[in-house]
């Protein structure tokens, strides 16, 4: 079992909902992550966090 936290609202939505997206960037994430997801037969869920929460947003 895998979770994602994601900070940005639009994605999470369209990760969740299966919403076509209609922002290429968000496109592309979206395949590379469902395809990860069929490749390693992951269960996965999503969580909503805030910007300060992410831990990526101290890296860069």
């Amino acid at each position: 079992s895998v979770i994602i936290k994601l900070d940005e609202v639009s994605m999470y939505e369209h990760l969740e909902s299966n919403k076509e997206a209609h922002d290429e960037f968000i496109k592309k994430r979206i395949k590379f992550i469902k395809q990860l997801i069929a490749q390693r037969n992951l269960k996965v869920r999503y969580e909503l966090i805030s910007a300060k929460e992410n831990i990526a947003q101290k890296i860069s």
